[in-house]
């Protein structure tokens, strides 16, 4: 991917990007038949939950098959609950817990209403 778009130049007022970039396709199976309004609701819900303890989301988009797939950042240690998976005996409960607090605090209720 180029890249997603961050500042507009103050000269040139052309938007800049900061790439490439590797990305990954989460698909929601069997969405084919989704209407377009829970669509537009999961765009704004992932849009909402954007910040730094959270996985980059540029989008969605379409397989072949007309499944529904969220576009975000590819990270070179996985998903969390597999670095979790994986830390286990190396991480305490409480660096566990500190890191779901901070996503959870990452989450601001005044963006889904």
């Amino acid at each position: 991917m180029e890249g997603p778009t961050w500042n507009l130049g103050e000269e040139a007022e052309v938007w800049t990007r900061n790439g490439p970039i590797k990305v990954i396709l989460k698909r929601l199976d069997n969405s084919q038949n989704i209407n377009q309004d829970f669509v537009n609701q999961l765009c704004r819900c992932y849009k909402c939950l954007q910040s730094g303890s959270l996985a980059d989301y540029f989008g969605m988009t379409k397989d072949p098959t007309s499944c529904y797939m969220f576009v975000m950042r590819y990270y070179e240690n996985g998903d969390l609950y597999s670095y979790l998976d994986e830390s286990m005996g190396v991480l305490c409960w409480r660096d566990i817990v500190d890191m779901l607090w901070t996503i959870s605090a990452g989450q601001d209720p005044e963006k889904y209403i």
